[in-house]
Protein backbone atom coordinates (compact mmCIF):
# COMPACT_ATOMS: atom_id res chain seq x y z
CA UNK A 1 0.00 0.00 0.00
CA UNK A 2 2.98 2.56 0.75
CA UNK A 3 4.25 1.92 -2.61
CA UNK A 4 1.35 2.47 -4.38
CA UNK A 5 0.24 5.98 -2.89
CA UNK A 6 4.19 6.59 -3.70
CA UNK A 7 3.98 6.15 -7.15
CA UNK A 8 0.29 7.97 -7.19
CA UNK A 9 2.10 10.68 -5.31
CA UNK A 10 4.99 10.81 -8.59
CA UNK A 11 2.30 10.61 -11.06
CA UNK A 12 0.68 13.45 -9.65
CA UNK A 13 3.85 15.55 -9.89
CA UNK A 14 4.53 14.20 -13.43
CA UNK A 15 0.73 14.98 -14.68
CA UNK A 16 0.87 18.55 -12.87
CA UNK A 17 4.42 19.53 -14.80
CA UNK A 18 3.25 18.55 -17.78
CA UNK A 19 2.28 21.97 -19.78
CA UNK A 20 -1.50 22.32 -21.41
CA UNK A 21 -1.97 23.24 -24.75
CA UNK A 22 -5.63 24.84 -24.28
CA UNK A 23 -6.15 27.88 -25.97
CA UNK A 24 -8.90 30.55 -24.18
CA UNK A 25 -10.56 32.31 -27.03
CA UNK A 26 -10.60 36.00 -25.24
CA UNK A 27 -14.03 37.75 -25.12
CA UNK A 28 -15.13 39.60 -28.11
CA UNK A 29 -15.16 43.95 -27.57
CA UNK A 30 -16.44 46.53 -29.11
CA UNK A 31 -16.17 50.52 -27.46
CA UNK A 32 -19.66 52.41 -28.54
CA UNK A 33 -20.19 56.11 -27.05
CA UNK A 34 -17.03 55.14 -24.76
CA UNK A 35 -18.72 52.09 -23.19
CA UNK A 36 -16.71 48.71 -23.72
CA UNK A 37 -19.09 46.09 -24.84
CA UNK A 38 -18.36 42.48 -24.17
CA UNK A 39 -19.92 39.83 -26.23
CA UNK A 40 -19.18 36.33 -26.17
CA UNK A 41 -17.97 33.78 -29.12
CA UNK A 42 -18.64 29.95 -30.16
CA UNK A 43 -18.22 27.80 -32.90
CA UNK A 44 -16.64 31.52 -35.29
CA UNK A 45 -19.15 33.38 -34.38
CA UNK A 46 -18.91 36.49 -31.61
CA UNK A 47 -22.72 37.36 -30.68
CA UNK A 48 -23.64 40.77 -28.43
CA UNK A 49 -27.10 40.70 -26.94
CA UNK A 50 -29.29 43.28 -25.76
CA UNK A 51 -27.20 46.64 -26.69
CA UNK A 52 -29.84 49.56 -26.07
CA UNK A 53 -29.83 52.08 -29.24
CA UNK A 54 -32.15 54.63 -27.53
CA UNK A 55 -33.13 55.79 -24.23
CA UNK A 56 -35.01 53.10 -21.95
CA UNK A 57 -39.07 54.25 -22.79
CA UNK A 58 -39.76 54.67 -18.93
CA UNK A 59 -40.63 57.36 -16.55
CA UNK A 60 -41.28 60.48 -18.45
CA UNK A 61 -40.07 58.64 -22.00
CA UNK A 62 -43.01 55.96 -21.80
CA UNK A 63 -45.07 56.06 -24.34
CA UNK A 64 -42.97 58.76 -26.35
CA UNK A 65 -41.09 58.58 -29.05
CA UNK A 66 -37.75 56.86 -28.52
CA UNK A 67 -34.86 59.25 -27.78
CA UNK A 68 -31.23 58.69 -28.42
CA UNK A 69 -28.47 57.94 -26.46
CA UNK A 70 -25.90 60.73 -26.29
CA UNK A 71 -23.82 58.02 -23.23
CA UNK A 72 -23.97 54.70 -21.72
CA UNK A 73 -24.51 54.46 -17.72
CA UNK A 74 -21.84 52.39 -17.28
CA UNK A 75 -17.80 52.13 -19.10
CA UNK A 76 -18.52 48.32 -19.27
CA UNK A 77 -21.52 45.99 -20.14
CA UNK A 78 -21.76 42.56 -20.42
CA UNK A 79 -23.78 41.90 -23.70
CA UNK A 80 -23.95 38.13 -23.02
CA UNK A 81 -27.53 37.70 -21.44
CA UNK A 82 -30.85 37.13 -22.99
CA UNK A 83 -32.38 40.49 -23.69
CA UNK A 84 -35.42 41.51 -22.44
CA UNK A 85 -38.79 41.30 -24.75
CA UNK A 86 -41.40 44.43 -24.61
CA UNK A 87 -44.11 43.58 -23.37
CA UNK A 88 -46.59 42.16 -25.79
CA UNK A 89 -49.59 40.04 -26.38
CA UNK A 90 -49.05 36.47 -25.60
CA UNK A 91 -46.17 34.80 -23.56
CA UNK A 92 -42.68 34.06 -24.25
CA UNK A 93 -40.15 31.55 -24.67
CA UNK A 94 -39.44 30.35 -20.30
CA UNK A 95 -35.66 32.22 -20.57
CA UNK A 96 -37.26 35.27 -22.06
CA UNK A 97 -38.50 38.37 -19.62
CA UNK A 98 -40.63 41.05 -20.50
CA UNK A 99 -40.35 44.45 -19.88
CA UNK A 100 -40.80 48.36 -21.10
CA UNK A 101 -36.72 48.81 -20.97
CA UNK A 102 -36.26 46.71 -24.25
CA UNK A 103 -35.55 48.95 -26.92
CA UNK A 104 -32.40 47.26 -27.94
CA UNK A 105 -30.03 45.73 -30.75
CA UNK A 106 -28.61 41.84 -30.92
CA UNK A 107 -25.36 41.65 -33.40
CA UNK A 108 -23.60 38.31 -34.82
CA UNK A 109 -20.48 38.41 -36.57
CA UNK A 110 -17.54 36.26 -37.62
CA UNK A 111 -14.88 36.34 -35.51
CA UNK A 112 -12.45 36.07 -37.97
CA UNK A 113 -13.61 39.09 -40.05
CA UNK A 114 -10.63 40.86 -41.91
CA UNK A 115 -11.09 44.44 -41.10
CA UNK A 116 -10.27 45.82 -44.48
CA UNK A 117 -13.42 43.51 -45.84
CA UNK A 118 -16.83 45.50 -47.37
CA UNK A 119 -18.62 43.34 -45.67
CA UNK A 120 -22.80 43.95 -45.81
CA UNK A 121 -25.13 43.96 -42.88
CA UNK A 122 -28.14 42.24 -42.38
CA UNK A 123 -30.64 44.19 -40.61
CA UNK A 124 -33.81 42.18 -39.21
CA UNK A 125 -37.43 42.99 -38.07
CA UNK A 126 -39.24 40.25 -36.69
CA UNK A 127 -42.77 39.72 -37.22
CA UNK A 128 -46.11 39.26 -34.97
CA UNK A 129 -48.84 41.56 -36.61
CA UNK A 130 -47.75 44.19 -34.35
CA UNK A 131 -48.66 42.46 -31.22
CA UNK A 132 -45.87 39.99 -30.11
CA UNK A 133 -42.03 38.72 -31.39
CA UNK A 134 -38.82 39.60 -29.64
CA UNK A 135 -35.45 39.47 -31.27
CA UNK A 136 -34.47 36.19 -28.22
CA UNK A 137 -36.14 33.81 -31.05
CA UNK A 138 -33.94 34.58 -33.86
CA UNK A 139 -30.54 33.58 -32.98
CA UNK A 140 -29.03 33.24 -36.77
CA UNK A 141 -25.39 32.18 -35.85
CA UNK A 142 -26.41 29.48 -38.60
CA UNK A 143 -27.17 32.39 -40.86
CA UNK A 144 -23.49 34.06 -40.41
CA UNK A 145 -22.12 30.20 -40.61
CA UNK A 146 -23.80 29.45 -44.04
CA UNK A 147 -22.38 33.28 -44.98
CA UNK A 148 -18.87 32.25 -44.43
CA UNK A 149 -19.06 29.20 -46.30
CA UNK A 150 -20.71 30.99 -49.04
CA UNK A 151 -17.25 33.45 -49.09
CA UNK A 152 -19.25 36.33 -48.67
CA UNK A 153 -19.33 36.53 -44.39
CA UNK A 154 -22.24 39.14 -43.25
CA UNK A 155 -23.22 40.89 -39.88
CA UNK A 156 -26.86 40.09 -38.55
CA UNK A 157 -28.19 42.80 -36.82
CA UNK A 158 -32.09 42.24 -35.51
CA UNK A 159 -34.15 44.72 -33.63
CA UNK A 160 -36.39 44.78 -30.51
CA UNK A 161 -39.51 47.27 -30.50
CA UNK A 162 -42.31 48.51 -28.98
CA UNK A 163 -45.17 46.25 -29.74
CA UNK A 164 -49.00 45.92 -28.61
CA UNK A 165 -50.38 48.86 -27.02
CA UNK A 166 -46.78 49.70 -26.20
CA UNK A 167 -46.16 50.60 -29.94
CA UNK A 168 -49.20 51.00 -31.86
CA UNK A 169 -51.63 52.77 -29.44
CA UNK A 170 -54.57 54.14 -31.40
CA UNK A 171 -56.92 57.14 -30.98
CA UNK A 172 -57.15 60.81 -31.55
CA UNK A 173 -55.73 61.73 -28.50
CA UNK A 174 -52.57 59.77 -29.58
CA UNK A 175 -52.82 60.83 -33.03
CA UNK A 176 -52.81 64.72 -31.45
CA UNK A 177 -49.71 63.78 -29.09
CA UNK A 178 -47.77 62.80 -31.89
CA UNK A 179 -47.07 59.54 -30.65
CA UNK A 180 -48.63 56.83 -33.01
CA UNK A 181 -46.50 53.84 -34.29
CA UNK A 182 -43.83 54.20 -31.72
CA UNK A 183 -42.79 50.30 -32.79
CA UNK A 184 -42.08 51.71 -36.46
CA UNK A 185 -40.21 54.89 -35.13
CA UNK A 186 -38.06 52.27 -32.66
CA UNK A 187 -37.27 50.68 -35.98
CA UNK A 188 -36.45 53.73 -37.47
CA UNK A 189 -33.82 54.48 -34.49
CA UNK A 190 -32.47 51.25 -34.68
CA UNK A 191 -31.50 51.64 -38.09
CA UNK A 192 -29.86 54.95 -37.31
CA UNK A 193 -28.04 53.65 -34.68
CA UNK A 194 -26.68 51.24 -37.11
CA UNK A 195 -25.45 54.06 -39.12
CA UNK A 196 -23.78 55.81 -36.23
CA UNK A 197 -22.01 52.86 -34.65
CA UNK A 198 -21.78 49.87 -36.95
CA UNK A 199 -18.68 51.00 -37.68
CA UNK A 200 -17.32 49.85 -34.03
CA UNK A 201 -17.88 46.49 -35.63
CA UNK A 202 -15.33 47.15 -38.35
CA UNK A 203 -17.78 47.45 -41.01
CA UNK A 204 -19.36 50.07 -43.53
CA UNK A 205 -22.94 51.56 -42.48
CA UNK A 206 -23.78 52.20 -46.40
CA UNK A 207 -24.22 48.81 -46.67
CA UNK A 208 -27.58 47.63 -45.09
CA UNK A 209 -29.76 45.42 -46.77
CA UNK A 210 -33.15 45.43 -44.73
CA UNK A 211 -35.98 42.19 -44.37
CA UNK A 212 -38.16 40.89 -41.99
CA UNK A 213 -41.45 38.67 -42.27
CA UNK A 214 -44.77 38.76 -42.65
CA UNK A 215 -46.99 35.62 -42.15
CA UNK A 216 -50.71 35.64 -43.48
CA UNK A 217 -51.48 35.95 -39.35
CA UNK A 218 -49.66 39.14 -39.62
CA UNK A 219 -51.36 39.98 -42.65
CA UNK A 220 -54.86 39.57 -41.58
CA UNK A 221 -53.88 41.47 -38.33
CA UNK A 222 -52.57 44.31 -40.64
CA UNK A 223 -55.76 44.46 -42.33
CA UNK A 224 -58.19 44.02 -40.07
CA UNK A 225 -56.59 47.21 -38.51
CA UNK A 226 -56.23 49.44 -41.88
CA UNK A 227 -60.50 48.15 -42.58
CA UNK A 228 -61.00 49.60 -39.14
CA UNK A 229 -62.03 46.23 -37.23
CA UNK A 230 -64.71 45.27 -39.13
Amino acid sequence: MRFSLSVAASLAVVVSAVPTSRTITPSPTVNILNTTFIGNVSGGIESFYGVPYAQPPVGPLRMKRPQPLSAYASPTVRATATPIACSQLGSTSANVVQGEDCLTVNIQRPSDLNSTAAVPIFFWIFGGGSERGYTARYDDSGLVEKSMELGHPIIFVSVNYRTNIFGFLGGREVQADGVSNLGLRDQRLAMQWVQDNIAAFGRDPTQVTIMGEISWVDFHSFAHHYRGGQ
